[in-house]
């Protein structure tokens, strides 16, 4: 039985270009034994820009996500609220729940549909941008509303106050 034998090198050659061009030069691939791609990025980049550019090519990959959207409805929330909020879906569905299934500040469901592809729009993860602490889910105005204001207590109040002294006169 042979086994391959890859040494550590700073250098690769690039099988589209022939070029041999520094490891920096390659995107990193954890599942090749190399640890490295086999086309620089230059060439990589010059290939996948052929490709969006071909219409043909380019509505076959529209067509083929759009497939897999229809059949995993919930894989781009489960992604989004992993990458974003190192949040699970469940855990997001567990608070919707937990809140009745509205937002946590006026008590409705959410009216703004911000995604063209979204079947049903999903309430914001309220978040403290500091501690990166979720504090609850709310609306697209209420969620606006309170980034408007700082996210602050203070910017609350001073909100409060200005409406408290206008008292319609």
């Amino acid at each position: 039985m042979s086994h391959r034998v890859w040494l550590i090198s700073d250098l690769r050659t690039c099988r589209k270009c022939g070029e041999e061009k520094p490891l920096s030069e390659f995107n990193k691939n954890r599942s090749l034994p190399s640890g490295y791609t086999n086309d620089c990025k230059k060439c990589h980049n010059a290939y996948l820009k052929k490709r969006r550019e071909d219409p043909v090519v380019a509505e076959k990959t529209r067509q083929s996500g759009a497939r897999w959207r229809a059949a995993n409805p919930e894989a781009d929330k489960r992604k989004y609220l992993l990458r974003k909020f190192n949040m699970t879906l469940e855990e997001y569905k567990a608070l919707l729940n937990k809140q009745g299934g509205v937002c946590a500040i006026c008590g409705e469901k959410e009216q703004v549909l911000r995604r063209a592809k979204s079947d049903q729009e999903m309430l914001a993860v309220d978040h403290c941008h500091e501690t990166g602490k979720i504090r609850g889910l709310l609306c697209f105005k209420c969620n606006t509303g309170i980034g408007a204001l700082g996210d602050s207590v203070e910017g609350l109040e001073r909100a409060l106050d200005y409406l408290r002294g206008q008292d319609g006169s």
